[in-house]
């Protein structure tokens, strides 16, 4: 789902080790330990960072574990959770239309309850208790303020943990809210509202993307893009045929087919000049792609690490996966080599300090988990793995 054209490179100061002690020095147990979700032949189960199973694999399909500590399960043709010592929580009685299994938000997650075509959607908690009837034609996870977004006949509108209705459903489409507002469509125009369901600034935009932490969201107009602040004022008036989100006070921008960087007035700090780019990280330094290749610059556009890859993967609070050539390895935040490409593939590092990598072509593949060094931890072994959680 992730594209090359929206990986946006992201370097949080800190990592979160995963040792028997978690960084606030609580003591990990069998509850809280970092698992992983590995493929050994038709099931799906979960080990731990020795590799050991937890959760023998047992599972037709299965999704790693949320924030509440559970995670979605199929056997058979029938979805349920469980807990991280495998004991189901929710039994596998749910069905799974096309995407429509979320996860829990606020302690409640939407279910669909009857066929494809008549059924409804209610909300359970985390014992599978049904909270929210299900009524709904369809139905959003909740968003961290308590809303989540529900459809009754052609129309969308929110409701609280309740089941409340607290916004009257007049919307062609709704988002879940970001910072405070949620993007929604009003006829035919895209716009935002708050909490209260009050619009921020007027619904006229052709296109609009989340509110992102430096209070901006993307807006288009007639195929041009630019910038609004959280009152709904035009920050940058949209001019650019695409542009990023801003970090560091920068923001990527294409014009007439090059792409540079402006400031959150929109003058131009780095003349567009090449043929892609990306948004600067936490240390001051952005990908950017020039012959085909991928390098990296300073804040000033002066190049820091010469373009030499040829893909970008998905990255963490430290590291991102790199390809050069037919190989992938792992660069750090400043665009140096911490993990020489050598793998078929890559993931990102886990909060835990490890990365899932392949070896091997597809009809071959072994899946293992790496350090930071680059060191095997658990060898290849597995049909499929994904990162630890």
């Amino acid at each position: 789902m992730v594209t090359l054209g929206i990986i946006c490179i992201i370097c949080i100061v800190g990592f979160i080790g995963c040792g028997m002690t978690s960084k606030d020095g609580r003591t990990q147990t069998h509850e809280n330990q970092p698992l992983a979700l590995v493929q050994v032949g038709e099931k799906w189960g979960f080990i731990d960072t020795t590799g050991k199973f937890v959760v023998k694999p047992q599972f037709d399909e299965a999704y790693g574990f949320e924030k509440s500590g559970l995670a979605a399960v199929k056997v058979g043709n029938k979805w349920g959770y469980i807990d991280r010592t495998g004991k189901f929580a929710v039994k596998p009685v749910l069905d799974n239309y096309e995407d429509e299994l979320y996860g829990f938000v606020c302690g409640l997650a939407p279910i669909k309850i009857g066929n494809h075509q008549q059924g409804k959607f209610g909300y359970i908690d985390t014992t599978g208790k049904t909270v929210v009837e299900a009524q709904f034609d369809e139905a959003c996870g909740f968003s961290d303020n308590g809303l989540a977004a529900v459809k009754i006949g052609k129309k969308w509108g929110y409701i609280d943990t309740t089941g409340k209705i607290v916004i009257e459903p007049r919307f062609e489409w709704t988002h879940e809210f970001k910072y405070g507002c949620a993007r929604v469509e009003f006829e035919g125009k895209w716009g935002f509202i708050d909490a209260s369901g009050k619009f921020v600034g007027k619904p006229h935009f052709d296109n609009v993307d989340d509110f992102v932490e430096d209070g901006f969201a993307r807006v288009e107009i007639d195929d041009k893009w630019g910038y609004i602040d959280t009152m709904g004022n035009v920050v940058v008036e949209p001019h650019f045929n695409y542009v990023q989100n801003f970090a560091q006070g920068l923001a990527a921008v294409e014009k007439e087919e090059k792409w540079g960087y402006i400031d959150t007035k929109g003058n131009m700090v780095v003349a567009p000049q090449f043929e892609y780019a990306y948004s600067f990280n936490e240390s001051g330094l952005a990908a950017v792609e020039q012959g085909s290749k991928i390098g990296f610059i300073d804040t000033t556009g002066t190049f820091v690490a010469t373009p030499h890859f040829d893909k970008l993967g998905l990255s963490d609070n430290r590291f991102t996966a790199v390809k050069v050539g037919e190989k992938w390895g792992h660069i750090d935040c400043s665009g140096n080599v911490v993990v020489k490409p050598q793998f078929d593939e890559a993931n990102r590092f886990g909060e835990c300090g490890l990365a899932a990598v392949m070896l091997g072509d597809y009809e071959h593949r072994k899946w293992g988990f790496i350090d930071t060094t680059g060191k095997f931890v658990i060898e290849p072994q597995f049909l499929d793995a994904k990162n630890f959680q």
